[in-house]
Formats: C-alpha cells, sequence, structure tokens
C-alpha cells in the first residue's frame, strides 16, 4: 500500500514537473516570478499573454492527446486480446 503510494506521488510530482517546463520553455523567456505571475492575474502585460494565449493551451492540448493516445494503445490490447497489439503489428 505505501510502495503504491510513492508510485503515484511520483507519478504525480513528475506530471507537474513536466506540465511546469512545458509552460516555462518557448522563445520568450519569462522568469519563473512572471510565469507564476502570469497565472495567478493572466490580464496583466505580455507574460500573461503569452502564458494564457500561447503556453497554456499547447501544454493542456500536449497532455490530453498523449494520454488520449495512450487510452485507444490500450483499448486496442484489451479489444484485441493482444498484449502486443499496436497499428503496426495489425496492419492498420
Amino acid at each position: 500500500m505505501r510502495r503504491t503510494l510513492l508510485i503515484w506521488l511520483a507519478l504525480a510530482g513528475a506530471v507537474f514537473a513536466a506540465f511546469a517546463l512545458a509552460l516555462a520553455s518557448g522563445s520568450a523567456h519569462l522568469a519563473p516570478v512572471d510565469l507564476l505571475h502570469a497565472l495567478i492575474s493572466p490580464g496583466d502585460g505580455v507574460a500573461g499573454e503569452i502564458v494564457m494565449r500561447l503556453r497554456l493551451p499547447r501544454a493542456l492540448a500536449a497532455f490530453s492527446v498523449g494520454g488520449l493516445l495512450a487510452l485507444a494503445g490500450a483499448l486496442m490490447q484489451v479489444l484485441l486480446r493482444n498484449p502486443l497489439a499496436d497499428p503496426y503489428v495489425l496492419g492498420l
């Protein structure tokens, strides 16, 4: 039970770190303080516009697409009863 909780906490931390990295990376450099301020009060200045209109939708889309691709792969394996099922093996 404790090991499972530690694994879930580590995975949640990895997701949080990846999401923070996705928000921090871009062509315009934003300091971590500016990034946090833009997330708290998005209407102020250029940093708020960059984060709320460009980086946040990109990060949310990337996480949702990744999750849906993982779900589609798991469903393909379950429905076909083949643990090695993927589009290349099946010729799809």
